[in-house]
This record gives C-alpha cells, structure tokens and sequence, in this order.
C-alpha cells in the first residue's frame, strides 16, 4: 500500500462520519479496528485517533487534555531540574537527570515517524517554516508534545564539559532528529570539532547554519566561529573581516578581544580591513557577507500576511524578526503602525 492508498482509505473513513459525536466517536474506533492488519496499521489508527479528538465536544477535549498531562513524561521539569545543576556546576548531578529521563523516553519511543508523519519539537513558529523551506517534506508534519530535542541538546552540552565528546556528539545528534533547525544544537555540535581540532567539520557545521540563522545573535555567533577558523590558519584579515561582521550583527568581548589578538599577532603594519576588502574575502572564501535573505524573505512575507489578516501579534512576531536581522527602517516602521 502507498501513501496514495492510505489517502483513499482515510477519504472513505472521513466521508463516513456524521457530525454527531456519540455515533462518529465509535465508528472511528471500529474503523481503526478493521485496518490493523494493513501496511498502514499505525497510520490509520494515529489519524482516526485525531478524527476522534476532533469529534469530542469542548468540555470533553479539555478533560482528554488534562488527561494527557497528567501522562506525559514531565520533560520541563526534568529540564528545570538539570539547568539548576548547571548553573551550580554539579554536571554529574545534571547528567544523571537527563540520562534517567533519556532512558524512559527511549524506552516509551513515542512519536516515532511513520509512513505519513514526521515528529518534530521546533521551538517557534519560524523553525518549523524554515524546515518546510529547506527540506520540503512530503510527510505531514506534527509536534511531539515535550521538548524531546531541548533534552537530548542539554544532555549534549553536559557531556560536553565533562569532556565525553562521542556521547555529546551521539545526544546532539538526537537532538538535530528532533529540531533540524535549532542553530544551538549545530553550535554546540561545532564545538565538539574545535576541541578534535577538526577546522575543516567545524567550518562545515558553523556555515551550515547561516540558512537558518533566524536571531542577530544566531549569525554573529557564525561569523565568530569563522573568525576562529581564519585565526587558526593564520589568515589574519580574513579573521578579522568576520569579526568586524560580527559586531554589525551583536557586540560581544569575544570578537572585541579577537580583534585586539589579530592586530597584536599580524604586527604594526595590519590594518583592518575596508568594506570592499571584506566583500572580497566573502566571495574568496566562500562564506555570506549577513544574514541570510530567504530568512529575512520569509519573515517579511509572513509578516505582512498576517498584518493584512488582522493578526497582529504573529505581523509583530515575524516582523520583528526580519527588522532584528537588517535594523531597516521600513520595517521599524510596520510595527509602529501595528503597536499603534
């Protein structure tokens, strides 16, 4: 059976129903029933549980709701418990927590992919857009519940200073399975390179991560890293064009006190790059001069769909994200027009 099939299937289940929940509810059931030996057992049965949801009156969803809650695996809190250890510095204490949590939902796998969904934890609405742009997947997509890749990052960051790279790298790893956008996860996974003095993975992961560079904060950390990668090779204009990027997008000691070490190393003679000495280097070296423009794009395009539907507060939130990534005035000015 193909997807195609499961359509047809799913088309005939949903042209059965009624409107009426007492006699939709338990036709759904029985019509999970009747598939479960076919190919797409896990499929039909995932859907007419939605239909089923989607049935319930109000007051029912909420208690179905509640009930949920009070089932789920209670990853928050394990986080909260975990970022508490870190901030103590108790990273054994810390990975223990999230190991424990690890096993249990490994060992529950819920929300696994199957034949016509994917599971996700996007953090934002822009990541799961993002996604969309640059994969353009076929399968529905729908979000787990509980921040399965916020989990396995935190685990991934802890292992990290406790210096057991391959385990950090195997949690980041998982992480990227559940949000393939989050740059934090890509970072983090970068940082595992620097410490292998694998430059050529750690260039890689850190220029990857420009097409879905979302924050001002996001590509000034890309073009720190590729500072870092040009100081290594003792390319000294090259590190500090990517510095002075950096700055345009946030001010940070680290690109500061880089540039103080470039000039410093390069001797009396060095002078900062011009603007079409950086534009050079860009090209050169095959690296972005900003942000990335089908990022700010999106945002915009979004952000003006949702102003010219009475949205406000998405208009605002997309906006705000193209305005942080450019500073442009035109922006600032649409969401003056919205606050007003």
């Amino acid at each position: 059976m193909d997807k195609n099939d499961f359509d047809s299937v799913m088309q005939e289940i949903t042209a059965g129903l009624t409107g009426d929940a007492a006699k939709d509810v338990p036709y759904l059931m029985q019509q999970a029933q009747a598939y479960k030996e076919s190919d797409f057992a896990q499929e039909i049965a995932r859907a007419c549980g939605r239909l089923v949801f989607d049935a319930l009156p109000d007051d029912k969803k909420a208690e179905f709701d509640r009930l949920l809650k009070n089932r789920n695996l209670g990853i928050t809190a394990v986080l909260d418990e975990a970022q508490y250890n870190i901030y103590r510095k108790r990273f054994d204490v810390a990975k223990k927590i999230l190991t424990a949590a690890v096993e249990k939902v490994e060992a529950i796998n819920f929300y696994q992919d199957d034949a016509v969904s994917e599971y996700h934890t996007f953090n934002s609405p822009i990541e799961e857009i993002l996604y969309r742009h640059l994969n353009n997947p076929e399968k529905d997509l729908r979000q787990a519940p509980e921040p399965f890749a916020n989990l396995y990052l935190i685990l991934g960051c802890v292992l990290f200073e406790l210096e057991e790279f391959d385990a950090a790298e195997a949690a980041l790893k998982k992480a990227a399975r559940w949000n393939p956008i989050n740059p934090d996860i890509t970072f983090e996974h970068a940082e595992i390179f620097k410490k292998r003095d694998d430059m050529a993975e750690f260039y890689k992961f850190t220029t990857d991560v420009f097409p879905r560079a979302y924050t001002s904060e996001h590509v000034a950390r890309c073009f720190r890293n590729l500072g870092y990668y040009f100081v290594e090779k003792q390319l000294w204009k090259v590190a500090a064009a990517c510095y002075l990027l950096s700055t345009h997008y946030a001010q940070h000691k680290q690109a500061q006190s880089e540039l103080w070490y470039i000039q410093q190393k390069a001797g009396k003679d060095f002078s900062l790059p011009s603007i079409e000495e950086i534009k050079h280097y860009a090209e050169e070296y095959n690296f972005p001069l900003g942000a990335d423009e089908d990022v700010i794009g999106i945002a915009i395009e979004f952000g003006r769909q949702m102003a010219q539907d009475g949205q406000p507060e998405p208009a605002k939130y997309f906006l705000g994200i193209a305005y942080d990534l450019t500073k442009n005035e035109t922006i600032k000015d649409w969401l003056d027009e919205l606050d007003a």
